[in-house]
């Protein structure tokens, strides 16, 4: 009898072994070889696909190099329906979330690459493999290697055709903690005008949209609007007034010619699903923009957006060296008749002196008040003193002779240590922006926005026309140089498009037939030159977002970037440099609410450290977009 007992106890014990203990769906997700900072940010991710919370004590998994068991990851804690762990280093170079960390893993992985005989196995509390993973060619080198979405149980043989693999550069490029998250789609949002198409200064305007959804009803429609592009606090409900076509339910008020609105249309659907449309614009001209004058520039960002305003205000009429004299009379003529001479004009207060149109034109330098002349503010040395530059009137201004002449052809930035004042207050100095150290000149901040618009102006008009350009410290051909480019950007957001400018706009329009369109559309200015940072439509869940200054600030070699949720969403957090190029993505995932922290190692995307200098780090959440400056220093 007891040798029957015996035998009965050894058969249910190979039974325990050959029949699997129940696998509760848990599986192996993705297996990540990114291309930079491989042997820290190398990760294996595992999945719940079921529909209970499973135990994860006991369980490990596994990795195989070259067949060989490498290293082993003991789990702990649980792992909730369709929620997905990630297993790798302790330290890591990009940042990406690690729920089993364990410091061995980076020196323990030089043969786990992707290439044949490397994986993982995921074994079970009771030491039972029920994943085997095991590569049989260079399936996942420098890549990322997914399970489909369809795969929902586990193998205990590697099949090739249930994974898809990407090549990353880093973790963050690839979806750690994120297996298959679906965000439902949204209506598509299009066709978004402005009623009247071209608004005068106090007219009030309605905003018209084509929302439509093949996939769901829509719900609810919004615009959000505002007098500064970050804070769109006025909402307006939109009704459908035929067809596909919402327009909001009361106008937005009339503004000033100097004032900007900017706004965003947001449609929901009763998935619910929400879609947000990319920023949008309007400026009180105060004059009369052409009718289709920039139609062909709508939609577009970036180069083929400064391309298609190349085009639209190329080939201008081009003026005469002695025109000039005339030209100023209706360009730069104050309200008082006298010469509008942002070198000597002290706004709300009175100058140290005017000038009287003709009177008072030319003369020499040698004291303040003596005359004024014709300066190129974009010094003709830069572009080699040729045709059309030396007379376009949009960078040539009635200035005093003896400023002009202490200006000379030094760029324009900003002194903290002035080596000479003007009576006004421009100052000439060292640079004191980061990025140049050489002599510069500062205009007073009341005109620092009109000449960063000029300039502007010029790298748009003589986009890919510099062939032989000597350029400056500032410039390369037509082009600025990224400091110079990110000053420039502050001036422009710092000192808004005035009446000035208008005004001053519509007058070489008259003469030249050509207009700056940084003036006409100021939403122009981030589309062309900060491209990554102009929002685009993006679908999710809202979520309102607090971005805080990073920590320390200016920082070497790492900072802190900390931000709050109000409510738990998808978000993505991205550094850019000057010109508006992705420098690495710190963060691209899901998020509870509330406080978290991001540590930038001053690395771009290839594990590379990054030059001195300023750089922009945006938060994306939802419907909401923040961004913020931070100083590299060494």
């Amino acid at each position: 009898m007891n040798k029957v007992f015996a035998h009965l106890a050894m058969f249910l014990l190979c039974l325990s072994i050959l029949v699997p203990v129940a696998q509760a769906d848990i599986l192996v997700s993705e297996l990540c070889d990114p291309h930079v900072d491989y042997l820290t940010d190398r990760y294996i991710e595992i999945y719940n696909s079921g529909s209970a919370t499973v135990d994860l004590t006991g369980w490990q998994l596994v990795a195989l190099g070259n067949t060989n068991i490498i290293f082993t990851w003991n789990l702990s804690g649980t792992i909730a329906p369709g929620e997905a762990l990630v297993a790798g280093d302790q330290t890591t170079a990009d940042v990406f979330p690690v729920d089993f960390p364990d410091e061995s893993w980076s020196s323990s992985n030089s043969t786990w690459n992707g290439k044949v005989g490397d994986g993982v196995r995921l074994k079970n509390g009771s030491g039972v493999v029920v994943d085997d993973i095991e590569v049989a060619g260079t399936d996942f080198e420098n890549k990322s290697m997914v399970r489909n979405e369809g795969v929902t149980s586990p193998s205990l043989s590697y099949n090739s055709a249930e994974w898809t693999a990407t090549a990353v550069e880093t973790p963050s490029e690839a979806t750690p903690g994120t297996h298959h998250m679906v965000v439902p789609d949204g209506p598509v949002i299009g066709s978004i005008i402005t009623v009247p198409a071209v608004p005068e200064a106090g007219e009030t305007v309605h905003v018209q949209a084509v929302v439509t959804d093949s996939g769901a009803n829509i719900t609810t429609v919004t615009l959000n609007w505002g007098i500064y592009s970050t804070a769109l606090v006025n909402p307006i409900a939109m009704t459908n007034t035929g067809g596909d076509t919402y327009m909001t339910t009361t106008p937005i008020p009339g503004q000033d010619a100097s004032t900007t609105v900017y706004y965003r249309v947001t449609a929901t659907n009763d998935t619910p699903a929400t879609t947000v449309s990319g920023l949008e614009a309007y400026a009180f001209s105060g004059g009369y923009i052409p009718p289709g004058y920039y139609n062909t520039a709508e939609g577009l960002i970036g180069e083929p957006l400064r391309g298609a305003l190349h085009d639209i205000i190329d080939n201008h009429s081009s003026i005469s060296y002695t025109g000039l004299w005339s030209a100023f009379y209706t360009t730069d003529d104050k309200p008082n008749g006298k010469v509008w001479d942002m070198y000597s004009d002290v706004p709300g207060g009175t100058p140290p002196y005017e000038y009287t149109f003709g009177t008072d034109q030319g003369g020499s330098a040698g004291s303040e008040g003596s005359g004024y002349n014709r300066e190129h503010s974009w010094p003709s040395s830069w572009y080699g003193a040729t045709s059309p530059m030396y007379t376009d009137v949009f960078i040539v201004y009635p200035t005093d002779n003896e400023v002009n002449n202490k200006r000379g052809s030094y760029p324009f930035g900003e002194v903290n240590s002035p080596t000479w004042t003007s009576l006004n207050g421009c100052r000439l100095g060292p640079c004191a922006y980061p990025g140049y150290s050489g002599t510069v000149f500062e205009p007073i901040d009341e005109y620092k926005g009109d000449f960063a618009r000029a300039y502007f102006y010029m790298s748009t008009r003589y986009f890919e026309e510099d062939g032989g350009w000597p350029g400056s410290g500032m410039t390369s051909g037509s082009q600025l140089l990224p400091w110079a480019e990110a000053m420039l950007l502050e001036w422009n957001e710092d000192d808004p498009v005035s009446l000035k400018e208008i005004e001053r706009n519509e007058a070489v329009y008259a003469i030249q037939s050509n207009r700056n369109p940084f003036i006409d559309r100021p939403d122009f200015v981030v589309k062309v030159f900060q491209p990554e940072l102009s929002p685009v439509p993006y679908q999710g869940v809202l979520a309102s977002i607090i971005l805080h200054q990073n920590v320390p600030n200016p920082f070497n070699p790492s900072t802190t970037i900390s931000y709050e949720l109000e409510s738990p969403g998808q978000v993505e957090l991205q550094v850019f440099d000057l010109a508006g190029r992705l420098v690495r993505t710190l963060y691209r995932g899901s998020e509870a609410a509330g406080m978290h922290e991001k540590v930038w190692m001053g690395k771009d995307k290839a594990g590379r450290a990054v030059a001195t200098g300023v750089y922009f780090y945006r938060l994306h959440a939802g419907d909401e977009v923040e961004t913020r400056r931070m100083l590299l220093a060494k």
